[in-house]
């Protein structure tokens, strides 16, 4: 497997259960979302009350890139189109990866820079993602 020389990157599950990359990334936003359950009731002295461990969570991803290989480039946008959920490794900075399930909800083809395809995307979590933080 080839490697992304860049902070950031995108990787692609294969079929064998390998990571193929897509893009060296410029993340502008990524996003952990947890929506809170509120359990307040009259009782509780006028102080609001949460359930731990409830509610429903969600990580984003937005960016831009440039594609690594045309084929694989043209698999992402095959997933875009389709809207289908997909295993993608996202590697945000030199120490932290997320590893899940994701559904691309915006793509954007942008154009050729020395002769590399750009293009922005959303990717929008599908299921529980797995943080990973290398240490040197």
């Amino acid at each position: 497997m080839s490697e992304v020389s860049t902070p950031s990157a995108i990787f692609l599950a294969d079929a064998d259960g390998s990571w193929s990359p897509v893009a060296g990334l410029l993340v502008s936003k990524w996003r952990l979302f947890r929506e809170l359950v509120d359990v307040t009731r009259s009782d509780d002295q006028g102080w609001r009350r949460l359930l731990p461990s409830a509610g429903v969570q969600a990580f984003d991803v937005e960016g831009e890139g440039v594609g690594v290989d045309p084929v694989t480039l043209g698999q992402l946008q095959e997933v875009a189109v389709a809207g289908s959920k997909v295993s993608f490794k996202i590697r945000l900075e030199p120490a932290l990866t997320i590893t899940g399930d994701f559904i691309i909800g915006a793509f954007e083809v942008r154009g050729e820079v020395d002769e590399e395809v750009t293009f922005a995307f959303v990717l929008n979590s599908a299921g529980p993602v797995l943080p990973s933080l290398e240490t040197a």
